[in-house]
C-alpha cells in the first residue's frame, strides 16, 4: 500500500497519532518527519500538532518541519527556544555550546538537573529534544560559535542565546555574511531584550558599542529567561512563515516585574 494512502487509513478523521505515524515510519522505511511530512501535504495533521490547527495551515506546519534553525547558547535562553522550536515542530536544529552544566545553572537551564551537571550542554539539549519530539533531527556542536561558520551558512534562522558581547557580535558577522535573520535574546534580572537583525548588520553594534567593556549581570531569573525565550520564538516563527516584525533591524527592552516595555529606534531606510 502507498504511504499516502496507508495515512489515510490510519488517519482518525484529519489527525495521525503519533504510534500510527511510528508504525508508518517502521514499514515504510522512512523517518518520522518523512511520515509527518507526507501527512501534512495530504491536510492531515500529526496530532502533537492539531492544537496549531486553529493558528497554522498545513502547509505552514510543513514549512516549519523543512527549516533548519540554529540555537547558538544552549544554557538558559537556548535551552527553553530548542524546547520551544522542538515543541513547535522545526525540522532540524544546530545546538552549538562549547560548555557544561554547573550547579550555578540550575535556578533556570531547563535541561540543567542534578543528573545532567558536568555533562556538555548541547549534548544534554540534543538528547533532551529527542524524548520531546523524535521528528526533529539535532545536531550538537561542543565548539565555541566562532567554529561553527559552516553550520550558519546551512541555517533559515539563527538564534542569539549567548552570554558575552564579543561572541554575540561576531555570530551577528557571521549571519550577515550568510545572508542569514539572527534574533537576539538577553536577559539582566527582571529585565529583556530582544532584537532581530536581518539586513542592517549595525543592530548589534548599537547595542553593543563597546563589546570589551560589557559585563553580563548574573542575576537571572527562570521567568525572565523563559519570557525572552517565548518572544525569541515567536520572532523565529514569524521569520520561517514570512510574517512581519516591530523589531526587524531594531530591539525592544521590557521590564517582566513592572510590566513595561520600550521599543528600539526605527530601523534606518
Amino acid at each position: 500500500m502507498k504511504l499516502s494512502a496507508s495515512i489515510r487509513k490510519a488517519a482518525k478523521g484529519r489527525t495521525l497519532s503519533l504510534r500510527a505515524a511510528m508504525e508508518k515510519a517502521s514499514d515504510s522505511g522512512l523517518s518520522l518527519a518523512e511520515v509527518e511530512a507526507t501527512a501534512l501535504r495530504l491536510g492531515i495533521w500529526p496530532l502533537r500538532y492539531s492544537s496549531h490547527a486553529l493558528e497554522l495551515s498545513c502547509d505552514e506546519q510543513l514549512r516549519l518541519l523543512e527549516s533548519t534553525v540554529m540555537v547558538a547558547g544552549c544554557g538558559g535562553l537556548g535551552g527553553c527556544c530548542a524546547s520551544n522550536l522542538a515543541r513547535l515542530g522545526t525540522g532540524r536544529l544546530v545546538l552549538v555550546d562549547p560548555d557544561k552544566f554547573d550547579e550555578t545553572n540550575l535556578n533556570r537551564q531547563i535541561f540543567c538537573t542534578i543528573d545532567t551537571a558536568g555533562a556538555k550542554k548541547a549534548e544534554v539539549t540534543a538528547a533532551a529534544i529527542s524524548r520531546i519530539n523524535p521528528a526533529v533531527t539535532t545536531e550538537s556542536l561542543t565548539m565555541p560559535v566562532e567554529n561553527a561558520g559552516e553550520f550558519v551558512n546551512q541555517a533559515d534562522a539563527v538564534l542569539d542565546c549567548l552570554d558575552n558581547a564579543r561572541s554575540r557580535l561576531n555570530l551577528a558577522s557571521m549571519c550577515h555574511e550568510a545572508g542569514v535573520p539572527m534574533v537576539h535574546g538577553a536577559v539582566d534580572g527582571a529585565m529583556g531584550q530582544i532584537a532581530l537583525e536581518i539586513s542592517d548588520e549595525t543592530v548589534m553594534k548599537r547595542l553593543y558599542p563597546r563589546p570589551d567593556t560589557h559585563t553580563n549581570s548574573h542575576a537571572q531569573f527562570a521567568f525572565s529567561v523563559s519570557a525572552v525565550a517565548a518572544l525569541q520564538c515567536s520572532e523565529i516563527l514569524k521569520l520561517l512563515l514570512g510574517c512581519p516584525s516591530i523589531v526587524k533591524n531594531t530591539w525592544a527592552f521590557f521590564d517582566i516585574r513592572e510590566m513595561e516595555i520600550e521599543k528600539g529606534p526605527a530601523p534606518a531606510n
